[in-house]
């Protein structure tokens, strides 16, 4: 049975990843299938890479790109969704209220509820919070903050990658930490295919729930000849601030012809996968 993706946009809130995509996919883990939208599963059981993948509408004469991605990173409490001039993904952290898209240019503006909010291409200062480094098109909103200023911005170290379980006020930021990614795929043999970002399992730090595992494919026009630096698994590094939608669009892929999601949260295997992203 394949999963329901008519839900892609409720309440797993997916939107946020990439556009819905065409057909469900299958997703075989061995003993174990993600055959439904947001199934929860062990860590433990989605250790190794999958074994076979397929969806309606595979042509095997063609080429495809498949990710997996986190947009979870480091945790997830609240996924709703709200427009404030622009997308807003709410989110716990002990330094973030939430995490906005705005666009460029607007400077800083004032909204009902809102304590600051900075724009595009800034950083927030704020008294006892010290300077916060902020992405394109990303803004922050302190909580129990009165008044800031907004000045250029400067990369701030604490979004370094790997962001797995950094407490950094940053990490936030980071949120999409991406586990796998696969380009020219003949059909669904993924061993064919040229891998940039070794296979990561799921590793969500202890304490911040269930976290979404968003897998994707696009179909190719032609052989894509990527610039992306090729990733090991054996650490953790460049895996964060990744944006499958940016990916997607630099290489000139489409919406995705086939996606699913499964939920997972820390076990006791987690450890060991944090030591081997930590080169241990």
């Amino acid at each position: 049975m394949a999963a329901d993706i008519s839900q892609w946009a409720g309440p797993l809130s997916l939107q946020e990843v990439d556009e819905p995509p065409q057909h469900a996919l299958r997703v075989d883990y061995g003993g174990v299938t993600v055959d439904e939208l947001g199934k929860v599963l062990t860590p433990t059981q989605v250790m190794n890479r999958p074994s076979s993948i397929s969806w309606d509408g595979l042509d095997p004469g063609k080429l495809y790109t498949l990710v997996l991605t986190d947009p979870d990173a480091p945790s997830r409490k609240d996924p709703k969704f709200r427009p404030v001039g622009g997308k807003v993904g709410r989110g716990y952290h002990p330094d973030i209220l939430n995490l906005v898209e705005v666009p460029a240019g607007q400077g800083c503006i004032d909204l009902p509820g809102l304590q600051l909010v900075c724009s595009a291409g800034e950083t927030a200062s704020a008294p006892g919070m010290g300077s916060l480094g902020v992405q394109p098109s990303c803004v922050l909103v302190l909580p129990s903050v009165s008044s800031a200023s907004c000045s250029p911005a400067v990369e701030d170290p604490r979004c370094t990658p790997p962001s797995f379980g950094a407490q950094s006020p940053c990490s936030l930021l980071c949120r999409e930490w991406h586990h796998f990614l696969v380009v020219n795929m003949k059909g669904n043999d993924i061993s064919s295919g040229t891998v940039l970002s070794e296979y990561v399992g799921s590793g969500p730090p202890k304490d911040t729930g269930l976290h979404r595992y968003v897998w994707l494919v696009y179909e190719q026009e032609q052989p894509l000849n990527c610039d992306e630096p090729i990733l090991s698994n054996k650490s953790g590094d460049n895996r964060g601030k990744f944006k499958v939608e940016s990916f997607r669009k630099k290489y000139h892929l489409g919406a995705p012809v086939a996606g699913t999601c499964f939920q997972a949260e820390w076990d006791d295997s987690v450890p060991k996968l944090h030591d081997q992203l930590a080169g241990k």
